[in-house]
């Protein structure tokens, strides 16, 4: 089975694999066939990269380009999320009612110098040290 064949069989993304990973595990017959050791690592890889999802949270969330981003991988975990402009906040909260956001992402409106990191971090049941990725886009 070929190398693209195979992932598709066992429905995983190539993207993880580097060089070294492919020439690690690969071994082949005079056709061109992956065996065995390939798939387990395939599987094995993908389970990897999907049994955990990153904690994220999100501030000067603007229209949410960035965290669609991130969320689009599938590896990520969107909590909540920061924006002061009330248009911003109608937008994200119009995406996450049609399902284009987590369901139960919450929005903070205000200005971040005023909501409190502590109360986020309780509303979204973190302690400190659990939060995995705290991504922005400040304004310039």
């Amino acid at each position: 089975m070929k190398l693209a064949a195979l992932a598709e069989h066992y429905d995983v993304s190539l993207s993880w694999l580097t060089p070294k990973a492919i020439t690690d595990f690969l071994e082949t017959n005079t056709s061109g066939e992956v065996q065995l050791p390939l798939a387990l690592a395939l599987r094995k890889g993908a389970d990897r990269m999907t049994s955990k999802k990153y904690r994220t949270l999100s501030l000067f969330s603007g229209a949410m380009g960035l965290d669609l981003g991130i969320e689009g991988t599938g590896r990520f975990e969107l909590l909540a999320c920061v924006e002061k402009e009330p248009a911003f906040c109608a937008t994200i909260r119009r995406n996450r009612d049609a399902s284009r956001l987590p369901k139960d992402l919450r929005v903070y409106e205000g200005d971040i110098c005023d909501i409190s990191p502590e109360q986020i971090m309780k509303e979204c049941g973190l302690k400190p040290g659990e939060l995995d990725l705290l991504v922005g886009g400040p304004p310039c």
